[in-house]
């Protein structure tokens, strides 16, 4: 900090020497920025010098409108603080908007810059980012993201950010792929070649491994839940991020996407017949380390509350008392919420919590009628709307079909089943790709089955079976879930 101080002081003795020199006044605003980055970085508002490093820089465009420099630190000061807004739980969107105007100036001015198309690039990332996480559609920022990234390295191909840069963009386009009912596998090949890329031009670096371990380990995370074999993207994911975290074992992220890795391991071990203990163990921990070194962000709470939810529905399986993991999963998801409340995913995610709280209860023959209460106000409440729709309304589903097994045959039964299958379909019309959507609907077949007429009771039985066999297929973890709610009546 002494040093950005000493480097703000000279700066603005060079402005008050010479007022009409625009350099002087990017200088001045550079300063600033690094302060702001500084102040942010120690978990500091860095809002107000951010503030006014943005005035410096349009003083300077006041005195030369068409001076790069000026129109590029503009850029990425606005980017910097759309940063900073995402972190707090509010919309970036105005001050991502105002960044790519200033790079896209920039641009203009000397499209053979090279460097500035990574900062582009990454302004429309996030921007593609923050919109697929709230359930809008982040293509088109996506395209300009990947063209800004192609015409860096039309210029440059050996350049490891921009390739780097261009996989985080695919992968991107994979969540929102995922969350819509289109395969994200070939969305994640491209990312994991283009870091596969980086990592032969740079081959020891914590960052490209990085990358190139969350890549795959995103690859395997959505082949585990689908019926294809995770263990070679698995092993890919281990490897490169075990060889990040020895060159690096204090960057938060690259902790917790190792962890993340751990949890598939152990996920994947438990689908196979194995123990999921040593994978567990070490997610548990990574993100506990995570914690220590980064506690601002969602990530290690939606880690740690995750990590607490498997180990609660493990022990709900094997007969043992639950209750005291469910009630972990609950803290963390909570105090997640707590530091980070504008994140819809962490409300969405507090939600399943309460359902697989819930459903627990129902397992062990107790009275669920409040926990399911609770859970389904969750998934009800404002808070939860930009997250996933489609995973939000197979979770109501399952919520209000576990609610009519608690209550006798009747009208308000059959009109909660009719809400039931609503949901259901508001689902599948979303995405129609997750086995967990199977599970629910066989549930509801058999349940309907049971007070079919005769002639009726069989054919609808043995769909429910088909769909059942085929979700466990699938995804054998379902069974963890909601293997319960399967009656073949």
């Amino acid at each position: 900090m002494p040093e950005i101080t000493r480097a703000a002081a000279a700066a603005a003795e060079g402005v008050r020497l010479d007022r009409s020199n625009p350099a002087a006044w990017v200088t001045l605003g550079d300063a600033m920025q690094r302060e702001g980055v500084f102040l942010s970085y120690r978990g500091e508002d860095p809002v107000p010098v951010m503030a006014e490093a943005i005035r410096r820089y349009k003083e300077a465009l006041r005195l030369n409108p068409r001076l790069f420099l000026a129109h590029h630190r503009l850029g990425q000061c606005h980017r910097l603080m759309a940063e900073h807004c995402l972190n707090q739980g509010r919309d970036p969107l105005a001050e991502l908007a105002l960044a790519s105007r200033a790079l896209e100036q920039a641009r203009a001015l000397a499209p053979k810059a090279y460097s500035l198309y990574n900062t582009l690039g990454n302004t429309y990332a996030m921007e593609a980012e923050y919109r697929s996480d709230h359930d809008q559609d982040p293509r088109p920022a996506l395209e300009h993201a990947v063209r800004a990234y192609e015409q860096g390295l039309a210029l440059n191909p050996r350049i490891t950010k921009l390739l780097c840069n261009r996989g985080m963009a695919y992968e991107t386009r994979a969540r929102y792929e995922a969350r819509h009912g289109i395969d994200p596998a070939p969305s994640l090949q491209q990312a994991v070649e283009a870091h596969r890329r980086a990592d032969a031009e740079e081959p020891d670096s914590a960052w490209i491994l990085n990358n190139l371990g969350f890549a795959n380990a995103q690859l395997a995370w959505d082949s585990l839940q689908h019926g294809r074999n995770p263990a070679p993207p698995l092993a890919e994911a281990l490897r490169a991020l075990e060889r990040a975290h020895a060159i690096n074992p204090e960057d938060s992220y690259i902790v917790d996407n190792l962890a993340f890795a751990r949890l598939i391991q152990a996920r994947w071990e438990w689908a196979r017949g194995g123990s999921p203990d040593a994978g567990l163990k070490h997610a548990g921990a990574l993100w506990q380390r995570e914690l220590a070194l980064n506690a601002v962000e969602r990530w290690p709470y939606v880690g740690l509350t995750r990590r607490a939810l498997f180990a609660a529905q493990l022990a709900a399986d094997a007969g043992r008392d639950a209750a005291a993991l469910f009630q972990q999963a609950r803290g963390w998801a909570e105090r997640g919420i707590a530091r980070c409340g504008g994140i819809p995913e962490l409300h969405l995610l507090a939600a399943e919590v309460e359902l697989a709280r819930a459903a627990w209860t129902q397992r062990c023959g107790r009275d669920a009628q409040a926990a399911l209460a609770e859970a389904a106000r969750r998934l009800e409440a404002d808070a939860i709307r930009g997250a996933d729709r489609a995973e939000r309304s197979l979770l109501l589903a399952e919520c209000r079909l576990r609610q009519a097994a608690i209550a006798a045959d009747g009208p308000a039964v059959r009109e909660r089943l009719e809400r039931v299958a609503q949901s259901l379909d508001e689902s599948a019309a979303i995405n129609s790709r997750r086995a967990r959507l199977g599970a629910v609907r066989a549930a509801l077949l058999s349940r309907r089955a049971a007070a079919a007429p005769a002639g009726e009771r069989e054919a609808l039985r043995a769909e429910a079976r088909r769909l059942h066999a085929e979700a466990l297929r699938l995804n054998p973890l379902l069974r963890l879930e909601v293997g319960d709610l399967f009656a073949d009546r």
